[in-house]
């Protein structure tokens, strides 16, 4: 054995079976049946923020433990202490809340290296981070301890699971904001309560397609309204509106109650709670309207539909919950995107990427209870599906996360682009509280 083999082994070996070093902080609860993993880094929280960590603890059905994370130094430390902590007890986790951003608690590092074809790699793209892992530890996580780019994974048949096996949500704010979106949290909850049935919280979508696509294949707004609604009936009757392009060679298919602009986001806003549906394409600081004047892709138009700099002042009079395909918007997972702001006002909970999100194999107009393949929607369908059977956000995401994932590591050799799915389940995220 060479050197740098033993060295490795070593490494290996003292990064799996490290002591537990003091990172267990506070046992709450006596279900045993359902265990909640809450993490916090202490040195980044105040003492308000904790005693609010702790009454959040106490609304959940189950056995919670929280964790100090100060000491760990990146995202696959952290889930080999978990795995070496809780592995006996796993199939009963139902679910880990990151408190705090990536650099409070850290994310994972992904490489975005993604195979295209036979002997085509695209690097495209920067990098990006990602909690995915946190989902299950099935995954050798010292693999995954320094920057893992997609394609290695595959290439060098890496012991890497790409199938959650429980939910995770992370509240990605700073010292004393944790603690006033708990507050915010338990009023929402109220509210909630006081409506007495979540189906009268309106479903409200604004839709721009960004594909130059005839008919446009990546039309949330007809997804909900056609396949959700009208065939699956997953809206349980629940009212939805539908805000969408009506100018240009990727417009909205009719009918809508009106145009993709900011004067109707803030007037649904001012009715009542909403959950809500962006599709359009993104950047870290904003939601941008994108019009193609032709059928030529160079030709188009592209202007903010909403940014930092307005969206509260916009989104600004009741509670809402956002659901947005559009790529970036939550990138880094730290205090510097549009996510981030939100969160700290009115957004009570958002899923959201990291990074680009993949079109490839985007069909909005395919029968779901037939066909499941390698298409984003997939992930959409399941998750209405889960919410129609009163089931939270949190779980309804995990849900729709392990029917995609599953369906795309199933038809990996049948689609030269399946990586790229890997990236939508990497970088989409719960972002809020399970």
């Amino acid at each position: 054995m060479n050197k740098r083999n033993k060295k490795n082994i070593i490494f290996k070996i003292l990064f799996s079976t490290m002591a537990l070093i003091s990172f267990l902080i506070l046992f709450l609860g006596n279900n045993y049946n359902n265990y909640y993993l809450l993490i916090c880094n202490s040195d980044a929280i105040s003492e308000e923020d904790k005693i609010y960590i702790k009454k959040y603890g106490d609304t959940l059905d189950g056995q919670v433990k929280i964790i100090d994370a100060k000491d760990i130094k990146d995202a696959a430390m952290m889930c080999q202490c978990l795995k070496n902590s809780f592995n006996n007890i796993s199939d009963k986790i139902k679910a880990i809340q990151i408190f705090g951003t990536k650099d409070d608690v850290p994310a994972f590092e992904i490489g975005f290296e993604v195979k295209m074809g036979e002997d085509k790699i695209d690097r495209a793209y920067e990098d990006f981070v990602s909690d995915f892992f946190y989902s299950s530890f099935d995954s050798d996580f010292y693999r995954l301890k320094s920057r893992t780019a997609i394609n290695t994974i595959f290439a060098n048949k890496l012991d890497v699971s790409f199938v959650p096996r429980w939910q995770v949500s992370r509240l990605p704010l700073k010292k004393d904001e944790i603690s006033k979106f708990i507050k915010k949290y338990f009023v929402y909850k109220d509210q909630i309560k006081a409506l007495g049935n979540t189906n009268k919280i309106p479903v409200v979508s604004f839709s721009n397609p960004i594909l130059l696509e005839s008919p446009v294949v990546d039309d949330m707004g007809y997804f909900i309204r056609e396949k959700i609604d009208k065939q699956y009936k997953y809206l349980n009757n629940r009212t939805y509106r539908l805000y969408g392009l009506l100018e240009g060679y990727n417009k909205v298919s009719k009918p809508v109650d009106g145009d993709f602009i900011k004067e109707n986001l803030e007037k649904e806003n001012k009715k009542q709670i909403m959950d809500l549906f962006i599709n359009c394409h993104g950047e870290k600081d904003k939601f941008i309207k994108l019009v193609f004047k032709s059928d030529s892709l160079g030709d188009r138009e592209m202007t903010s539909f909403i940014d930092r700099s307005n969206i509260n002042s916009i989104l600004k009079h009741n509670y809402y919950t956002l659901a947005a395909w559009s790529c970036l918007v939550a990138q880094g997972l730290d205090d510097q995107n549009i996510i981030y702001d939100i969160l700290r006002y009115k957004c009570v909970d958002a899923i959201v990427a990291t990074t680009i999100i993949s079109n490839n194999g985007t069909n909005n107009r395919v029968d779901f209870e037939k066909k499941q393949d390698n298409n984003f929607y997939l992930f959409y369908y399941e998750f209405f599906k889960s919410l129609s059977n009163n089931n939270s956000r949190s779980e309804s995401f995990f849900k729709a996360q392990k029917a995609y994932a599953e369906s795309v590591i199933k038809n990996k050799d049948l689609d030269d682009l399946y990586q790229y799915h890997i990236v939508n389940i990497l970088s989409y995220h719960h972002l809020g509280l399970v």
